[in-house]
């Protein structure tokens, strides 16, 4: 009888033992599932380049447009590379597109003569030389560089409404070996030469009555 029950005690605390043993086995399993959750998926998003003022903008292979030059604004800076491309590839029609409309006559009249092609036919670089500018307003600079050497052309350029329009500066002739010699060249206006006026001679009449007060006067000082 003894024996029977120290069997059944037995027999239960072996059961109790592999019950703890399998709660034990449960609450570490809930642990460990808390401790490790499941991996959270991050995904990375690349922050879009930044697009620069002369990124992208079609410029003819002869124009140099410095990046420090470049307009903020890159409407403008459209505006810059389309003018100066145009005069570097001599197309009359891609200049027309940036001419303010006055002037327009003007570069009729030099495709017609044979002017326009002559002096484009040659060009070997078209640089901004000099950009100055604002929201509406811009004085430019172009050193055209040909086989003979570069000079300057000063352009003036204002936004008419959402387009820009230029439209040529008169400026003193300014000339050196290549288009970058004339980086920050200043546009000076024309000068002036200076009109010798020569003094109107006296009329006739005036000049017979100055002789005769002039003889009469020299006949009195003689009778005394």
């Amino acid at each position: 009888m003894t024996n029977r029950k120290c069997v059944v005690l037995v027999s239960g605390l072996r059961a109790f033992a592999l019950l703890g043993i399998g709660a034990g086995l449960l609450s570490g399993c809930s642990k460990e599932e808390q401790k490790a959750p499941a991996p959270i998926k991050q995904t990375y998003t690349a922050p879009e380049p930044e697009v620069g003022p002369l990124d992208e903008i079609d410029l003819d292979s002869r124009v140099e447009f410095p990046e420090d030059r470049a307009p903020q604004n890159r409407e403008a800076a459209v505006a810059v590379a389309g003018l100066a491309s145009a005069i570097a590839s001599g197309d009359s029609d891609g200049l027309g597109v940036w001419l303010s409309p006055g002037f327009m006559p003007v570069l009729s009249d030099l495709v017609d003569d044979g002017s326009w092609n002559s002096s484009t036919g040659e060009i070997e670089v078209v640089r901004v030389c000099s950009l100055d500018h604002d929201e509406d307003h811009m004085r430019l600079a172009l050193g055209i560089q040909d086989s003979e050497g570069a000079y300057l052309l000063g352009w003036d350029g204002s936004l008419k409404g959402t387009r820009w329009r230029f439209e040529p500066i008169a400026i003193e002739s300014q000339y050196a070996m290549a288009a970058s010699d004339l980086d920050d060249a200043p546009l000076i206006g024309p000068m002036i030469a200076e009109t010798a006026f020569e003094v109107a001679p006296e009329p006739v009449e005036e000049k017979e009555e100055a002789k005769k007060k002039a003889s009469g006067k020299r006949r009195g000082g003689g009778l005394r």
